[in-house]
């Protein structure tokens, strides 16, 4: 009985620390700046653009009348991005911040390194 009670006891912490491991950048996002050789555009500039993430590994980027999506896999601290329309191109995001209601990353590199924060949606 004593066994059976500590292998209870490791199943159930065992699930708790699985939970534990969703990334925070889980949800739906609104932009709040995109960053660009110190050009800030809000999100408000680009028609609000939401951002999410889901557990499956998909995500979509809805803006104006314009849907991006595909799938994403995570790697440290980087995130992988595979569109949906261009299987083969795949855009690599660095993640600076993913918190409960912060996400910021960065795209590209050198002169072309872009600083996108967004603000959690949902």
């Amino acid at each position: 009985m004593q066994v059976l009670k500590k292998l209870s006891f490791l199943y159930i912490l065992t699930f708790l620390l699985a939970c534990n491991n969703t990334p925070a950048f889980i949800g739906s996002w609104e932009l709040v700046s995109i960053e660009l050789a110190d050009v800030k555009i809000t999100g408000s500039e680009l028609g609000n653009p939401v951002y999410t993430f889901n557990e499956d590994k998909s995500y979509t980027i809805e803006y104006t009348e314009l849907l991006q999506s595909g799938t994403w896999e995570m790697e440290g601290e980087s995130l992988y991005l595979r569109d949906n329309q261009r299987p083969d191109e795949v855009n690599t995001l660095t993640i600076i911040l993913a918190e409960k209601t912060i996400f910021n990353y960065t795209i590209g590199d050198g002169d072309t390194k872009t600083n996108v924060i967004l603000k959690r949606a949902d």
